[in-house]
């Protein structure tokens, strides 16, 4: 993706540009990117009245950042509202030009939007090429970023640690990836890969496995669609 340079953004699922949205719209979307809601129970949450609730929710639907959909009660269905994929705004101020927009998100900017929230910066460019490789491979189903760099104390000289899960073809994907020098026009880092198959990622969780209780409380999810690390 070339189209807005990663200087413009600043991403995390829980960062806001102040140039977004108000205070109240804010505090709406802060709920929503944990799970969906309806007007009524989102306002009880909330402490303010569902027709104050209902409007922001409406704005945002209306400028294209939510989803909604009619789901079943006991008496009549209700609507329930959603971030879907998600969103990120920008403003972007240059000679001449001002841009404030929204961009929906697909799982290639999700990715690099993620790659661009890791601490470290000089690290953003391994993972981005890595990443390019990697999406290619249907069987990956789930990529992550654990360790010192996910951290944001590697020094220069460090290593990247990759969590892959895939659904096959395991071996190919070690010898693929388990070590591997990616290269820039400057440097080159050394890339250390750990793959799971998903039988062996959920059987290790249910086993309290340490290493993944360790990893799991540190690493950045770059491309995780069914949310399984």
């Amino acid at each position: 993706m070339g189209e807005v340079s990663p200087k413009i953004f600043k991403y995390s699922y829980e960062y806001l540009s102040m140039f977004a949205v108000n205070e109240a719209k804010k505090k709406i979307l802060k709920k929503l990117v944990k799970k969906d809601w309806t007007p009524t129970e989102l306002a009880e949450e909330l402490n303010q009245t569902t027709q104050t609730t209902y409007n922001h929710l409406k704005q945002l639907e209306e400028k294209g950042l939510l989803e909604k959909k009619k789901i079943k009660a006991k008496t009549r269905p209700k609507t329930q509202y959603s971030i879907g994929k998600g969103f990120v705004q920008y403003i972007a101020a240059l000679p001449g030009d001002l841009t404030i927009k929204s961009l929906k998100l697909n799982d290639n900017k999700e990715a690099l939007f993620k790659i661009w929230s890791i601490p470290q910066p000089e690290f953003h460019r391994y993972i981005e090429e890595l990443w390019y490789k990697i999406k290619k491979e249907d069987e990956i189903i789930a990529f992550g970023v654990f360790g010192s760099v996910a951290r944001g104390e590697a020094d220069q000289d460090s290593d990247i640690d990759i969590l892959l899960i895939t659904t096959n073809k395991k071996e190919e994907l070690e010898e693929r990836y388990g070590s591997k020098v990616v290269e820039t026009e400057k440097r080159s880092k050394l890339i250390m890969t750990k793959t799971y198959t998903l039988e062996e990622y959920r059987n290790s969780l249910a086993h309290k496995s340490d290493f993944l209780s360790t990893l799991r409380e540190e690493i950045i999810p770059i491309y995780d669609p069914e949310e399984i690390i």
